[in-house]
């Protein structure tokens, strides 16, 4: 058996998102820049990168939207009927109607 070298390169170490959530936490408490952040830490900056703008992504996108009916899509149809569209960032509409 050979002895393992300790000049070796090191495997990457594979994190959670939760641990990278956390991570992130101490950056933005940190005060300093992702670069000087990441040296700090011993981190990848295009890693830790990636996983600050999907957290931030996250955090912008609302978790729940309440659609209300406008008074103008009800006229003349009676209180039963009711019709939904939504338009998607894919560039697609998505149309619900129902009524009894």
């Amino acid at each position: 058996m050979h002895p393992v070298s300790s000049n070796a390169p090191r495997q990457p170490r594979r994190r959670t998102a939760d641990q990278w959530r956390g991570i992130v936490a101490r950056f933005q408490e940190s005060g300093l820049t992702p670069k000087e952040f990441c040296k700090r830490e011993a981190l990848a900056e295009a890693t830790f990168g990636r996983w600050r703008r999907r957290f931030l992504a996250e955090d912008e996108r609302p978790e729940f939207v309440e659609l209300l009916p406008s008074s103008a899509s009800m006229k003349g149809r009676g209180s039963e009927f009711w019709e939904l569209e939504l338009d998607l960032p894919c560039g697609g509409t998505l149309r619900l109607r129902g009524g009894r």
